[in-house]
């Protein structure tokens, strides 16, 4: 059931990302709310009410704020597209966690500058490839006939086969994600002109 909700929320968010920029500032908000909530639960929580707590009050917070500052949610979200995918490129050839590490914070800090700096198109970007992983974190588990718990864990822990589909089906959707979108920038462009 998580699967086919990461599949729809990533879907939408690659191909519909133009026409609903507060509403999808707020789900990406919401998104890496959730995760950077998620990832703190684990390291500070003594019960699941705790956890439960954290994961609300970052998720609820960054969604509010992307929702307020859709420019600031393109940022965010180049931040974290631009992490992954260098994260996923770099795990291949990287020679320690530490290089992988650094380049991937490289690459998210470049990705996130210049998502400030070119709005419209990096919003595009973002939401496109953005949208791709969530999706390909929710579809590649049900083309491996695996849990989504069990490829996350995989994916984590260096699973080599893990990180190709991820990358490949993220490049993927995310290419398309972004093209689709043009043309409706393009397309509604053109109408406020007309």
């Amino acid at each position: 059931m998580l699967e086919l909700i990461l599949i729809i929320i990533g879907l939408a968010i690659c191909f519909g990302g133009i026409y609903l920029r507060k509403p999808m500032a707020g789900l990406i908000g919401l998104t890496y709310g959730a995760g950077i909530g998620f990832i703190l639960a684990l390291i500070m929580a003594d019960d699941e009410i705790m956890a439960l707590g954290i994961v609300a009050i970052f998720a609820l917070g960054l969604a509010a704020t992307a929702f307020k500052f859709d420019r600031f949610c393109a940022a965010l979200s180049s931040f974290g597209s631009s992490f992954a995918v260098a994260f996923l490129l770099m795990a291949i050839v990287a020679d320690s966690f530490e290089a992988l590490l650094i380049v991937s914070l490289l690459a998210a800090l470049a990705g996130a500058g210049i998502s400030f700096k070119f709005y419209d198109y990096s919003f595009i970007v973002s939401t496109a490839f953005t949208g791709g992983f969530i999706a390909s974190l929710g579809g590649v588990p049900l083309f491996n006939d695996a849990s989504l718990e069990r490829l996350v864990s995989a994916f984590f822990w260096g699973s080599t086969q893990a990180f190709n589909q991820i990358l490949i089906v993220t490049i993927i959707l995310g290419i398309v994600g972004g093209i689709v979108q043009y043309q409706r920038l393009k397309n509604m462009s053109a109408t406020k002109n007309s």
